[in-house]
């Protein structure tokens, strides 16, 4: 049971947002009340500030739809939304997501056997909700969702919105939102093939078909890869880098059945079998040979319908299944095998309808259904599923004229089958006190609900000795989060942004080693602990001195504290910092990337073990890459990944230096 000091504080909490945003809304009828209204939009309205265009460095008239759940410009988020193109992606190198965004500002890539998760703001995978074109994710393990199953080759542009969003999209986004926009087609016919040889045999291969005309567009792609596993410490059989097999194909379609009736379509199909070694540290541990065949296929479908008023009623369908064949394989024997099979399935149902109550504010109402199932021998009784509603609701005001104040109030309520119910309140802030300043500041409460790994997960792991147990007590974890933020663009090629944010939790759910047991193995579980709190800033410079020459530098800084124990939270890189320039030469058609990051010192506890605190060396990441245009056709390129071969078995298990070369082809037809 709760103590009766936290409720209090969390009905304060909520109740002082909720007041605010009444109050702004009071103040709002009576001045639309007092005036005549304008005649409504004949289509969603794009307010034109008064911005400074950063040409290259950073573009503000892109439409992105992640941080209030529809379309806008990305000059006009009341929250700081950040944008990578296509052109980013194809720059990188980078074949899957996980490898592009382990440079990207802010952004903090995890290794482990269950595959390359994502920290932001100091929160870990689990904390953070990944979507495709707006549609949950399916496939967790360990609390990881596994960026590298999702190839760049399919991938249009990513929106990623830091800090909290639970009061728009609930459970998991605590941390922030990655959405990933799929491919659609630009022109009338387009033909994309791309190849990557490199060492550790691994070999890349994507291609892509698209139609576009006036009432459907379609495009399909596809993509092949492999890699061989990698030892950082071959005294011993065990791998530190999974080998793998990637095939996946997606197809993207748009119509346009009326002038105000538009529908999207989306299937796709991912087949990743990870390879790799277990065990054998010392002479008598048992050799495992480990296997996990994963398959993930998806459907959806998202009609929208403009009204004369302008108001846009959008819903969306999806269906996911997840299907994981896990191979636990005893070397010389076949004591401790283990073949265990994953089934999860994904139902969704979404409705969001967006009112412009005039042209000062926007009123956006969402309803939301969910119904998950898992079949699992890792779960106690082989099954379980849950049904979640979550409704949410967001009023946009322009406070003044020119929207040079903008005050967003959101509020939602989720009650799911597993936990009950729970409120979320948000309350954001943007003024534009110039041309060139956007100051952004908002408040307001997450939660993240326990999954069904951590309220009813039994197996045992005897290559690395403990069985764990769920813990069906478990409540969801409280966070009352803070940011503010400010944006500068001097110029028209130099733009900065810097980001305080606080965090401060209430039910972290963390895992735990308890007693040996009988047969020999440590038990392992779940609690929820007192508190936690996470604090930090994010700081971001892009700048083009010269016409063929841009770079972007950034640097993060985290303090983080577990207020039980008085230790920081495992894993969180004190300082991080990353670099990319990017230069042409003149009349070659030769480009040169780098990206680069730098990590630093990563403290691991195990307080409630026994165990010694252990610190992870810092470590910097380093791509090359250069790329020569020949013709509009073909595009060659060669680079090195890692090339200061960073790597360790124990926290940092990634691929060793390599080189590659690759090649582009794409044909384009016009109108």
């Amino acid at each position: 049971m709760r103590a009766p000091h936290t409720l209090t504080r969390r009905v304060s909490f909520a109740a002082t947002i909720l007041l605010a945003a009444m109050i702004a809304t009071a103040a709002l009828a009576d001045e639309s009340g007092s005036a005549e209204e304008p005649d409504a939009p004949s289509e969603l309205p794009v307010y034109e500030l008064p911005v400074v265009t950063a040409g290259p460095i950073y573009e503000l008239d892109p439409v992105v739809v992640t941080a209030a759940r529809r379309e806008q410009r990305l000059a006009d988020t009341p929250v700081a939304t950040e944008l990578i193109r296509r052109e980013e992606l194809e720059k990188s190198g980078a074949v899957n997501l996980a490898e592009f965004l382990e440079k990207q500002p802010g952004i903090v890539v995890t290794h482990s056997v269950f595959g390359s998760g994502i920290q932001l703001q100091g929160l870990g995978s689990e904390y953070v909700l990944v979507l495709v074109n707006g549609e949950r994710a399916l496939g967790r393990k360990g609390g990881v969702l596994d960026l590298s199953r999702y190839a760049v080759d399919n991938i249009e542009r990513i929106e990623v919105v830091k800090g909290n969003q639970s009061s728009l999209y609930g459970s998991d986004a605590i941390g922030g939102v990655v959405n990933l926009i799929t491919r659609a087609s630009r022109a009338p016919l387009e033909l994309d093939f791309h190849g990557d040889l490199g060492g550790g045999d691994r070999l890349d291969l994507g291609g892509s078909l698209g139609t576009r005309g006036e009432i459907w567009t379609t495009r399909f792609t596809g993509n092949w890869a492999r890699a061989e596993p990698h030892d950082i410490r071959p005294e011993d059989p065990e791998t530190s880098v999974d080998g793998y097999t990637e095939f996946g194909i997606t197809n993207h379609s748009e119509a346009k059945l009326s002038p105000k009736l538009k529908a999207k379509f989306r299937t796709s199909y991912v087949n990743l079998d990870r390879q790799g070694v277990d065990g054998g540290i010392t002479d008598s541990a048992a050799i495992f040979d480990r296997s996990s065949d994963v398959e993930v296929f998806t459907a959806s479908l998202g009609p929208s319908f403009v009204f004369d008023s302008g108001s846009l009623l959008a819903s969306r369908f999806q269906f996911s299944y997840y299907r994981d064949q896990y191979l636990h394989d005893q070397r010389g024997s076949d004591a401790l095998d283990q073949y265990q099979e994953t089934l999860q399935r994904l139902v969704y149902g979404s409705v969001q309808y967006d009112h412009f109550h005039s042209m000062q504010q926007l009123v956006s109402l969402g309803v939301e259904l969910f119904t998950e199932d898992i079949e699992t021998e890792r779960l106690e009784g082989g099954r379980s599923d849950r049904q979640r509603v979550g409704v949410f609701l967001q009023d946009e005001w322009g406070i003044d004229a020119e929207r040079r104040w903008v005050l967003v109030s959101g509020l939602r309520y989720d009650s799911d089958s597993q936990f009950g119910q729970h409120v979320t309140p948000k309350i954001a802030l943007r003024h534009d006190p110039t041309e060139r300043f956007v100051l952004r500041a908002s408040v307001g409460q997450g939660f993240r609900a326990p999954d069904f790994k951590e309220l009813y997960v039994s197996f045992s792991h005897p290559a690395v000795g403990y069985e764990v147990h769920g813990n069906p007590e478990l409540e969801p974890e409280i966070t009352y989060s803070a940011s503010l933020g400010v944006e500068f663009r001097a110029f028209e090629h130099l733009w900065l942004s810097a980001t305080g944010f606080h965090h401060d939790f209430e039910n972290l759910i963390q895992g735990v080693l308890g007693a040996v047991q009988d047969n020999g193995l440590q038990e392992a579980s779940y609690i929820n602990v007192a508190a936690a709190r996470i604090t930090g800033f994010e700081t971001t410079l892009r700048l083009q001195p010269w016409p063929r020459l841009g770079g972007e530098l950034s640097y993060s800084f985290l303090d983080t504290k577990d207020e039980t124990t008085g230790s920081v939270l495992d894993g969180r890189p004190r300082h991080r910092g990353s670099l990319k320039v990017e230069t042409q030469l003149p009349r070659s058609g030769s480009a040169l990337v780098l990206r680069a990051s730098l990590v630093g010192t990563r403290t691991f506890t195990q307080e409630y073990s026994g165990l010694e605190t252990e610190a992870a060396d810092p470590y910097a990441l380093l791509d090359l890459k250069l790329t020569q245009a020949i013709g509009d056709l073909l595009t060659l390129s060669m680079g090195m990944e890692n090339l200061l071969d960073a790597g360790d078995h124990d926290y940092l298990r990634i691929a060793p230096r390599r080189f590659f070369t690759g090649l582009d082809l794409r044909y384009r037809r016009a109108e």
